[in-house]
């Protein structure tokens, strides 16, 4: 029987599409964490939040994004960032950011 997928597995991989898409879209006047936000009903799911809003996923993405680029980048985008997302959704859902 198959082992269902993380959350970290679910948002690697959505945040790997998500990327893609931006890219081939060029320049979209926004960033990647706006336009990710479209894909806000996919975040939900695949961090198992419904209650998530696309202000909190943007400034969860932002957030992610810096802590990356001020920390050690030997570890790949997608997959930091869904490290980085799924400990925040687990250590902030009582409180709500994530």
């Amino acid at each position: 029987m198959d082992q269902p997928l993380s959350i970290h597995d679910r948002l690697k991989s959505l945040l790997e599409g998500t990327y893609e898409a931006f890219e081939i879209c060029g320049a979209v006047n926004t960033d990647y964490a706006e336009f990710a936000s479209l894909s806000l009903l996919d975040f939900k799911a695949a961090m198992e939040n419904p209650a998530l809003t696309g202000n909190q996923l943007r400034r969860a993405i932002r957030s992610g994004y810096s802590q990356h680029h001020n920390g050690s980048m030997e570890e790949g985008w997608a997959s930091f960032m869904a490290r980085y997302m799924s400990l925040s959704a687990n250590s902030n859902a009582n409180e709500g950011l994530c």
